[in-house]
């Protein structure tokens, strides 16, 4: 195991929407090598939408780290799907009864062991790190997540060998 950088990004430190955010880091600050990415994602709990979230599709997160060709959708003969590369992974639906808001609350998350990790050759080369977050069920370029996403934390782990 060599080290791991970690880098955290906060949608409530943004004015975007939370299904399509521009964060900056200066990635100057860790080794240029290759690394085994893989991270988590934590969001707060939602009761607004919360049966949509949990019964009609997969949340997929895409975050452009350079990785480009190494993880992408493909399309299927004869479907509106567009390619779309920067795939990260998904993002599992939790749900809990709530009696007190007279239904129940759902949010997003995903941790270590829920996809596979991504590798890059070199660490990333622009500053801006474009997120975002699409549903399974449509044309990937626009077709977002509904409801849009509570406020969230993704930490990307990036495994290197210095």
């Amino acid at each position: 195991m060599g080290r791991i950088y970690k880098v955290v990004l906060s949608s409530s430190l943004s004015t975007a929407s939370n299904y399509n955010t521009t964060y900056y880091y200066d990635w100057s600050q860790i080794p240029d090598q290759p690394y085994k990415v893989s991270f988590t994602y934590t969001a707060v709990a939602n009761t607004a939408g919360a049966a949509y979230l949990t019964d009609s599709f997969v949340a997929m997160v895409y975050a452009d780290l350079g990785q480009g060709a190494y993880n992408s959708i493909a399309t299927a003969a004869g479907s509106n799907v567009s390619y779309k590369s920067n795939f990260l992974g998904v993002l599992e639906c939790k749900s809990m009864a709530t009696p007190l808001a007279n239904g129940y609350y759902a949010w997003l998350s995903a941790d270590l062991t829920t996809n596979a990790p991504s590798y890059i050759d070199t660490r990333p080369r622009n500053n801006s790190i474009l997120v975002e977050i699409h549903q399974n069920n449509g044309s990937l370029n626009g077709d977002y997540i509904y409801p849009i996403p509570a406020n969230y934390v993704l930490t990307l782990c990036l495994e290197g060998e210095k």
